[in-house]
């Protein structure tokens, strides 16, 4: 019977029967013989969400892979699929036949079919990678990484995804697995592999396979207040600021003022788009009291102003520096061991932004087009100098690439003493603390109104996570995967 139930148009060619009517008759009567099986099976649980612990899991490389191994595999397939983790199955089953997508030759033709229905196939995930010569072992760490709660190394995550898929992919028959089976493989693989599993903050329990599309910044909106509300007096007050001197008894007055025209400086900025250092020529100020520019960001996100200075340390610091350990990679190592006896949070936010994606582009510079490494991304973020240096003659010349606003760091490049904030051909006062510093740098990008680094763009929306300002579904794939990890130890 099951011989019978799988038989297609191709086997009844071979079979001898050669007229149109008599293979579709017989089809039919196939197509109800298999139908009559699916109604008389005993019906399970898709079991997709029924694991407490399964939470979340990108299958990153699965779709890359599909469409560049065995590409020699293509014939019909499947209508629902069995993996079975540790002898607990994961059953989805389809009532209708999967679209098979169509593929593009190397020509630009292209093709397509609908696979048929009947098909189970099962596999155990865990003894897939046990099988395999290179990655027999992974299993073994994967579960010492639950029991510790430690996290996983980015190397074992792939070689997981890269040998289920491919075991996915030989059992269908084809390259194009459903998005049922994509998603019940994602979730035997973080029921045989618990370390794998990464609980999404603020979100429900869900999986997630390999089409995950950016859904942008997500940032909170700032509304700019009506014109016709500002008071009559803003511009006789930016000209009292402009020209108070910041003494120690003005400090006060120069706040009030500083307050007051908050409305009239946002329109400002919205109509006429200046640059950073017409800005600080309208506003002197904030030079001489950078302070102004947490003010300021406290005035346009109410409440959000001290949650990195807050959370930083005793939150993400030391997981940061857990993961950036578990990924075993050469220039982490190398990184982690030039600060094992300096600022653990200096440490950590330079890791961070090493652990994210980076965004690789070129870009016109006074030499010509250069390219961008992952290494050379950091200098967007800070850049270390020795004592004595001339922070002025650094700004003066520094290499236009950097418009972004960044940090200076004087001292040893483990432990600097002194932190500067550079704003065009400008720099302020960052502090002596790399937190207080780059909490001031972060606020600088929204109160002047000017873009993240094109290569950071990926770390300060991972950053913009800890002030509020984004939603952990506004992520890339990448950066999801690595912020779960930091998030969940």
């Amino acid at each position: 019977m099951e011989v019978l139930a799988s038989i297609n148009e191709v086997d009844l060619k071979e079979m001898g029967v050669v007229a149109f009517g008599d293979r579709r008759r017989i089809t039919l009567a196939v197509k109800s013989l298999q139908s009559s099986q699916d109604a008389t099976a005993p019906s399970t649980s898709s079991g997709l969400n029924s694991d407490p612990t399964v939470t979340y899991l990108t299958l990153l490389d699965s779709e890359n892979y599909m469409f560049e191994k065995d590409k020699s595999l293509d014939s019909d397939d499947t209508s629902s699929i069995v993996i079975a983790p540790n002898q607990s199955p994961v059953t989805v089953r389809t009532s209708s036949p999967i679209p098979k997508q169509s593929q593009r030759s190397s020509r630009g033709s292209s093709r397509g079919s609908t696979s048929s229905v009947g098909t189970v196939i099962e596999f155990d995930v865990r003894d897939v990678l046990v099988a395999s010569a290179d990655h027999s072992d992974i299993p073994e760490r994967l579960d010492n990484a639950a029991e510790a709660n430690e996290p996983v190394s980015e190397g074992d995550r792939k070689a997981v995804v890269r040998q289920v898929v491919r075991q996915l992919v030989q059992k269908c028959g084809h390259l194009y697995p459903s998005s049922e089976q994509k998603e019940a493989l994602a979730a035997a693989v973080v029921k045989a592999f618990p370390a794998l599993a990464a609980k999404v903050p603020g979100d429900a329990i869900g999986l997630e396979h390999a089409h995950w599309y950016h859904k942008g910044k997500g940032f909170i909106e700032y509304r700019l207040p009506q014109r016709s509300s500002l008071p009559p007096d803003s511009e006789e007050k930016v000209e009292c600021m402009k020209y108070t001197v910041s003494t120690r008894e003005n400090i006060s007055k120069i706040r009030n003022l500083f307050k007051e025209t908050h409305e009239y400086r946002r329109l400002y900025i919205a109509d006429t788009s200046p640059t950073v250092t017409q800005i600080l020529d309208q506003y002197p100020r904030i030079r001489d009291m950078p302070d102004l520019i947490n003010l300021e960001y406290d005035m346009l996100y109410p409440g959000t102003g001290d949650e990195f200075i807050r959370n930083w340390h005793p939150n993400f610091t030391h997981k940061v520096l857990m993961v950036a350990k578990a990924q075993n990679s050469a220039q982490l190592n190398l990184m982690l061991s030039g600060h094992k006896n300096g600022d653990d949070d200096l440490c950590a936010l330079l890791t961070m932004a090493f652990l994210m994606p980076f965004n690789s582009f070129r870009k016109k510079s006074s030499k010509g087009y250069c390219a961008l490494n992952k290494t050379d991304a950091l200098s967007f973020l800070i850049q270390n100098w020795p004592v004595g240096t001339d922070i002025t003659t650094i700004t003066a010349t520094k290499d236009c690439r950097y418009s972004q606003p960044h940090l200076i760091s004087i001292g040893p490049a483990h432990s600097p003493q002194q932190y500067f904030i550079v704003l065009d051909s400008a720099t302020i006062p960052g502090g002596t603390s790399i937190v207080e510093a780059f909490d001031r740098l972060f606020k600088s990008f929204f109160v002047f109104n000017v873009h993240f680094p094109p290569a950071l763009a990926n770390y300060y929306s991972a950053i913009s996570l800890i002030y509020k300002r984004t939603k952990f579904s506004d992520l890339g794939p990448a950066a999801c995967q690595i912020w779960s990890q930091i998030s969940k130890q």
